[in-house]
């Protein structure tokens, strides 16, 4: 277990740096830039979660988006945010969006990255606990 939960720490420093590299980009109204950091902090949340509670890795961008949906699965606002997710990742490849949908669509992305980290620092807690 010892593994997996070093493994699971370098999944959170890792969306914190992408989270940091986000605002910074964001700031400077690199929008595009903005939009895959934000992503890459959703996927190493996402990548933490499923080592937690499947004990693996998610190979794809559908295996990610499967996982998350069904931890959202009765959560109308998570799953919005799991969709906004999905279009700044979009946005990155083809920059879609204006200013202002980007920062609405931001916004959501922020609040599930903050969902994100509590589930993961919430099932670590209890992994150290049954140790």
């Amino acid at each position: 277990m010892e593994k997996e939960i070093k493994e699971i720490k370098k999944y959170l420093e890792l969306a914190e740096n992408y989270f940091t590299n986000y605002r910074k980009f964001f700031i400077s109204k690199q929008y595009t830039k903005a939009s895959e950091f934000l992503w890459g902090s959703v996927n190493a949340l996402a990548n933490a979660l499923s080592l937690i509670k499947k004990g693996e890795r998610l190979g794809t961008h559908r295996e990610m988006i499967t996982f998350l949906e069904e931890i959202a699965r009765n959560d109308k606002e998570m799953l919005e945010e799991i969709e906004k997710a999905e279009k700044l990742h979009i946005n990155f490849y083809h920059s879609l969006l204006d200013e202002k949908r980007f920062e609405e669509a931001a916004y959501k992305v922020e609040k599930l990255v903050e969902r994100l980290k509590k589930l993961v620092d919430n099932d670590l807690i209890n992994i150290v606990k049954s140790l």
